[in-house]
């Protein structure tokens, strides 16, 4: 392979990971529920400060769930910090305030980017968002 990589499997590209430890790419790759307009929204949308994240969020953005680094190991030898569950809560709240404030029209991502987090990882959310119906649910434009 090439750069980080080593060779590919049935279940995705085999990579070292940031703390030099091989691992299968299978699970980071985003797996977005298709959006269905009659399922009620998450039930955290009622409690923008709760804790839960489904099953459906945690594939839709697995970026942000990564186990923690092995102790004795850097979190991230560039110096960042990966992004944590913390982080999707506060963009996750973040969003779904945005969309409360302008419903019905459509929240488009660029609206979004003075979220906390980098314009890739924005969009993510705001597609894991809208893939689970709590945010653009009925919404009027696109």
């Amino acid at each position: 392979g090439r750069g980080r990589g080593g060779g590919i499997t049935a279940a995705g590209i085999k990579r070292k990971n940031r703390w030099g430890e091989e691992e299968d790419t299978a699970s980071l790759v985003p797996q977005l529920p298709r959006f269905d307009p009659d399922r009620p929204p998450p039930s955290w949308v009622a409690d923008l400060d709760s804790l839960d994240i489904s099953q459906e969020e945690k594939r839709g953005v697995p970026e942000f769930f990564l186990d923690p680094p092995p102790p004795g190991k850097e979190a991230d030898p560039k110096g960042g910090t990966p992004p944590s569950d913390a982080d999707y809560r506060a963009m996750r709240k973040h969003l779904v305030l945005l969309w409360a404030r302008q419903k019905p029209t459509y929240l488009r991502k660029s609206a979004c980017l003075g979220a906390r987090g980098d314009v890739n990882s924005i969009g993510r959310v705001h597609a894991c968002l809208e893939a689970i119906g709590a945010i653009n649910a009925g919404a009027e434009d696109k």
